[in-house]
């Protein structure tokens, strides 16, 4: 899957619950699809993003993305 990198487990996931997509800052409305994104060396920095701004993401950093706070 295109989405998939090495360092984090990505999940294609449909929830409950909005969350806040960190690349375009905007809401990912209840029971929308999506992926959440859990670091391997740190589960606690699981992101949830839209799928388009998952792919900018990837396709900015080549798929070395880091969450800020790491």
């Amino acid at each position: 899957m295109w989405a998939l990198v090495p360092w984090a487990d990505v999940r294609r996931v449909s929830k409950e619950r909005a969350y806040r997509c960190p690349g375009c800052d905007l809401e990912i409305r209840a029971l929308v699809w999506h992926f959440v994104v859990v670091p391997e060396d740190d589960p606690d920095e699981r992101r949830h993003w839209h799928e388009g701004c998952w792919r900018v993401e990837l396709n900015r950093t080549r798929g070395t993305w880091r969450s800020p706070e790491l």
